[in-house]
C-alpha cells in the first residue's frame, strides 16, 4: 500500500502575488468570524480613588524606610527580634516609625518582606509590598 506524501501544517498556507512565495501563519486562523467584545462604560472613578489611596501607603512606606535608613540602632533591634523569633517585637518596632495602615511582615535570614495594604469602597484596593536584604 502506498501512502500519499503529506506534510502536516497546522495552520492555512497565505499565498502573495507570487506563487513561488509561501508565508506560513504564525497563529491559527479563525474560520469563524469573531463577535466584538462589548466593554462597560469607562468610569475612571475607582482606578482615581486607589491611586489616591496608594500615595498614602507610600507615605506610609516613607516613613518605614527612613526609619531603617536613619538609625542604625532601629536596624539592629529589628534584625535582632527577627532572628530570635520575637514576631511581636518587630512588628512593635515597624509600628513605632508612626504607620497607621495594616501592615504584613514576614522575615528570614535574608531580609524583611513588609506588605502594606489598604480598602477603598469595600474593595481591596491596593497594596506596596517592601523587599530589605539584611
Amino acid at each position: 500500500m502506498r501512502f500519499a506524501h503529506y506534510s502536516y501544517r497546522p495552520y492555512p498556507i497565505c499565498h502573495t502575488q507570487n506563487p513561488n512565495d509561501m508565508v506560513y501563519s504564525s497563529f491559527p486562523v479563525s474560520r469563524y468570524r469573531q463577535e466584538e467584545t462589548e466593554y462597560p462604560e469607562i468610569d475612571p472613578n475607582q482606578l482615581l480613588q486607589s491611586a489616591n489611596t496608594f500615595q498614602n501607603l507610600m507615605d506610609e512606606a516613607d516613613k518605614i524606610v527612613n526609619a531603617f535608613s536613619d538609625s542604625k540602632e532601629f536596624c539592629y533591634k529589628v534584625i535582632d527580634a527577627a532572628q530570635k523569633n520575637e514576631k511581636d517585637k518587630v512588628e512593635q518596632y515597624i509600628k513605632s516609625t508612626g504607620i497607621e495602615q495594616p501592615i504584613s511582615i514576614s522575615y528570614n535570614p535574608d531580609g524583611i518582606h513588609l506588605t502594606l495594604s489598604d480598602v477603598t469602597n469595600d474593595i481591596e484596593c491596593c497594596e506596596l509590598s517592601i523587599a530589605l536584604h539584611w
